[in-house]
């Protein structure tokens, strides 16, 4: 059983927006939790639309998730504009990630005398040999898209149909990006009365596919790791072997590149999401 309980401490108003933060208990499945937070706050707070919601990971099976309300952008009302453009709106923003090995080594200047180590692109070596890496940001680009569905159409069946596809990555080419390189990140809705349909918007991650490209493995050798290349949400790392540096230091290098498949794959086509529109 899935509790949330609104924490009363994470709530912040103004005219403009207002946040609310929950505590949810009950399951380990973000889909799950995401599916009960919408179906139990208001997609509308007067004139204030609800947003995505954000989740962290308490312990297993406890979530704090954060939701803001804002204003709708534009007016129902306005005229056709002349691009036919779907994102309604997008960004590209920061996330931290812990990198180990560089694309490419440019140099290591030590004391006179002394011996280079060909750590073969590794970042943050200790004295076992391990890299520990370094975090960078790196860009994350996203965007929401809106479109309309019928009233009878917004049932327990599709809203249950998205929950499950919810953090899945497309099987197919959808809205012009091939396989593999778009994350449906879920979808919000409200109703409108005077259409007797519900706005419809989703929000989907960008990552793009990869060719072909290698990684530096010589240490010291000139060998190199050939990747064939790897779709986009498909995560990519890397296995090391000990070998010799020039003074006889056992140090490692990369061996093997390994691409494993972390999110499920679905055809996005069958999500019955609406094709996207301006609004009427």
């Amino acid at each position: 059983m899935i509790t949330m309980i609104d924490k009363a401490e994470g709530f912040e108003s103004s005219a403009k927006s207002e946040r609310r933060v929950y505590l949810v208990r009950g399951s380990t499945d973000q889909a799950v939790v995401r599916a009960h937070v919408l179906a139990n706050t208001p997609p509308m707070l007067g004139a204030l639309r609800r947003g995505v919601p954000t989740f962290n990971t308490i312990r297993p099976g406890v979530w704090q998730v954060s939701l803001e309300w804002g204003p709708i952008s534009g007016d129902t009302q306005r005229i056709q504009p002349e691009t036919t453009d779907f994102f309604t709106s997008g960004s590209v923003r920061a996330v931290d990630v812990t990198l180990t090995q560089a694309i490419q080594h440019i140099g290591s200047f030590g004391n006179s005398g002394s011996v280079s180590t060909p750590y073969s692109g590794a970042i943050n070596v200790d004295d076992q040999g391990v890299a520990q890496g370094v975090s960078i940001p790196t860009g994350m680009q996203q965007f929401d898209e809106r479109g309309y569905k019928p009233a009878a159409a917004v049932d327990g069946a599709w809203i249950r149909l998205i929950g499950r596809n919810a953090f899945k990555v497309n099987s197919d080419v959808f809205r012009g990006f091939q396989p593999g390189e778009l994350l449906y990140m879920g979808s919000s809705w409200s109703f409108r009365a005077g259409q007797n349909d519900y706005e419809v918007i989703s929000t989907f991650a960008i990552a793009e596919n990869q060719d072909a490209f290698t990684i530096n493995a010589d240490g010291g050798t000139g060998a190199s790791i050939s990747v064939p290349g790897k779709e986009g949400h498909d995560l990519l790392w890397v296995e090391y072997r000990d070998v010799p540096d020039p003074s006889g230091r056992i140090i490692k290098v990369p061996d093997v590149a390994h691409i494993e498949r972390v999110f499920r794959r679905t055809s996005f086509a069958a999500l019955q999401l609406p094709n996207p529109t301006t609004p009427t």
